[in-house]
């Protein structure tokens, strides 16, 4: 993960659940512009936005029956520019300041774990603060119970 490409920061405070007792990051490769299809459905018109990113909430006690997942697509008016170096420029001359539309969408989990060709998720707890690097190796097998 290449944190210096994005800065998650912006969004932390829109990522979040009831207790947050573990915190962590996910990587997702799309098929090319196929999250973005689930916004056109909606009536999103993109030539005048630009497709930021998805922020996903299930307050469902993750219950089975519930099959989708609500969504916040954050977009960028095309305003601040036509492609990535005009918008990115357009940003920074506003010290970064984003002005950004969201629409509110539900998407079944069938529907959007279609567009996800890889998926990777990390969490871990509140002790990692105090953990500077993990040295990982795998548990000896008299140690597991097996008894699941």
């Amino acid at each position: 993960m290449d944190n210096r490409k994005f800065n998650l920061n912006c969004i932390k405070d829109l990522v979040n659940v009831k207790y947050g007792d573990f915190q962590g990051f996910i990587e997702v490769d799309q098929f090319p512009n196929e999250l973005k299809k689930i916004c056109a459905d909606k009536g999103v018109d993109y030539s005048k936005y630009h497709f930021l990113g998805l922020i996903g909430h299930d307050e469902s006690n993750y219950d089975h029956s519930n099959s989708s997942i609500t969504c916040q697509a954050l977009f960028i008016s095309k305003n601040f520019g036509r492609n990535f170096d005009e918008i990115e420029k357009t940003i920074k001359l506003n010290d970064g300041i984003t002005a950004v539309n969201t629409v509110t969408v539900e998407v079944s989990y069938s529907v959007l774990f279609k567009y996800i060709k890889r998926i990777s998720f990390g969490l871990i707890s509140p002790l990692s603060k105090s953990i500077t690097k993990l040295d990982i190796s795998k548990m000896p097998t008299n140690d597991l119970n097996t008894e699941l």
